[in-house]
């Protein structure tokens, strides 16, 4: 009779705990929805600051519809090879400046950017040369000046997503 109630109590906490860690439909359609989104990106153009993006974003069941704000970025149509490789639940959004933003149906507020930004360097470069070379053919430097130049460097960040129908 004991061996039969503790046999029971576990099949029932056994059941329960499995329950528990599956995941649940309600989880998913608790993500849809729809919600307005936000972004500074950093212009790929040097000196140009950044691009302000917002615009809304729609996820149900199957489908996700992404509208923009700006002129500045908007979702296109672009030739199969310019194409990055997506499903249904994944959006993408491209902006004039070069960067992209992704929306994913699953995971409304994991939207990101992606962008290339210009980062400014210094180095020092020779601006007098010894009038006649003394050693070889190898003009010395006798004056240097520090120089700015820019390299351009994958970055990417978060995009603020806020739900606005709370009730759905």
């Amino acid at each position: 009779m004991k061996r039969s109630i503790v046999t029971l109590a576990c099949i029932a906490l056994g059941a329960c705990g499995g329950a528990r860690s599956s995941p649940s439909s309600d989880a998913a359609k608790s993500k849809e929805g729809v919600y307005e989104f936000s972004a500074a990106i950093p212009s790929s153009q040097q000196g140009e600051g950044t691009v302000r993006v917002h615009g809304t974003l729609s996820a149900f069941d199957v489908s996700l519809w992404v509208q923009t704000g700006s002129s500045e970025c908007a979702v296109v149509s672009l030739p199969a090879r310019y194409r990055t490789p997506s499903d249904a639940r994944v959006a993408t959004v491209y902006c004039r400046s070069g960067a992209r933003i992704t929306f994913d149906r699953r995971d409304p507020t994991s939207a990101r950017w992606y962008a290339r930004v210009a980062v400014p360097r210094q180095r020092n470069t020779c601006v007098e040369y010894e009038p006649r070379p003394t050693t070889g053919n190898r003009p010395r430097c006798l004056r240097y000046k520090p120089e700015t130049y820019y390299t351009y460097e994958q970055r990417s960040g978060a995009i603020q997503v806020k739900r606005i129908n709370p009730n759905s």
